[in-house]
């Protein structure tokens, strides 16, 4: 069975691009992999239009345990590695949680 995200509570879904979409599929695998559940934890904000959630371009992930910052890190890497080179994935803080965005490149 493939792992599910689980959608925390009030976490806003509406006004997410459908490039994001694929997102959903990728990032519960990876947690999984690495022996932790996955929670989307943000999404679509309404913000000053700065950030790529404000336009519906970016997700948070946690888990519902302490993911090591090491193993974050590793996690941002194999997301990365298995997204297109169209998103970015970075594990960061101050309060540690993997980010993905749409950042699609030229060329």
């Amino acid at each position: 069975m493939t792992p599910l995200v689980q959608i925390k509570p009030g976490v806003r879904m509406a006004g997410v691009k459908p490039e994001m979409m694929v997102v959903l599929d990728v990032v519960p695998v990876v947690f999984a992999r690495f022996g932790y559940d996955c929670w989307l934890t943000s999404c679509v904000r309404n913000g000053d239009g700065t950030s790529k959630h404000d336009s519906g371009e970016a997700m948070d992930f946690d888990s519902s345990v302490n993911v090591p910052e090491a193993t974050g890190h590793e996690i941002a890497f194999r997301v990365n590695q298995t997204l297109s080179r169209d998103y970015d994935a970075l594990w960061h803080g101050p309060r540690f949680h993997l980010h993905v965005e749409h950042d699609p490149k030229d060329g």
